[in-house]
């Protein structure tokens, strides 16, 4: 079977750079907290094993996400760059994987030696990494997915920070706009929109600031298991299912 290239490109301009200070001002950051339970070493049941051994330099391993269903992928690469176009900047970063298997549970022949393997998650996309270290020994490598939990207060804190943010930033147009010849009416008016966009936006802004501070997200890593099976086992892998060789 012919290994999928594929490259993934996550792009970051100064658009975005200003979206992650306000985001990052009024979050104070991500909550890190322990790593999920590592999977137990229970050796999960696949179908349709090949029935040859391994070539001499590779070595047969088992992956599985702990009961969910995921696609297993190897990064091969990782090219990094700039753009430039008049005032806007942009970094680059290009990571090539290839897959291993489609769905997991599975099993795949691989070159001996350090691999660093995304287990990407058939319902949500989440990826995560794992080292994996391949040898004589068969292996079985088992992931547990983390975890980002965002509560409702969250999202509300950023919408009142960015919005609060806003307002103040634009709260002098209605003084511009009250200095234009207007009746005396009109020009209290404005002064008091513009006065009321100002002391609003701060108070959502500080509020916002706050209210995302004390509910920042909380996020879990995930965990891997890893672990080689006997070498005197005369079929120590049980049969897989999409097994690949590469």
């Amino acid at each position: 079977m012919i290994a999928e290239e594929r490259t993934t490109v996550i792009c970051s301009s100064n658009w975005a750079s200003a979206v992650l200070i306000v985001v990052g001002a009024s979050a104070c950051g991500v909550r890190e907290l322990p790593p999920v339970a590592a999977p137990l070493q229970q050796q999960p049941i696949v179908q349709d094993a090949p029935t040859t051994a391994p070539l001499p330099t590779n070595s047969r391993v088992i992956f599985d996400a702990n009961g969910e269903t995921a696609k297993v992928l190897e990064v091969t690469g990782e090219m990094r760059g700039f753009a430039y176009a008049g005032r806007r900047s942009a970094a680059i970063n290009a990571i090539m994987t290839k897959t291993i298997c489609g769905e997991t549970p599975c099993i795949a022949d691989m070159p001996k030696g350090d691999h660093e393997i995304v287990f990407v998650r058939q319902r949500d996309d989440r990826q995560e990494i794992a080292d994996v270290k391949l040898g004589d020994p068969d292996k079985v490598v088992r992931h547990a997915f983390g975890s980002l939990d965002v509560s409702p207060a969250f999202v509300v804190g950023v919408a009142g920070t960015t919005l609060g943010a806003l307002s103040m930033a634009f709260s002098w147009l209605p003084f511009v706009f009250a200095g234009g010849g207007r009746s005396q009416d009109s020009h209290d008016t404005l002064i008091s929109v513009g006065d009321g966009m100002l002391i609003g936006g701060a108070i959502a802004f500080v509020g916002g600031i706050v209210l995302s501070a004390l509910t920042r997200p909380e996020h879990h890593p995930g965990a891997t298991t890893e672990w080689d099976l006997p070498t005197n086992n005369p079929s120590p892998i049980p049969p897989p299912q999409g097994g690949v060789s590469f």
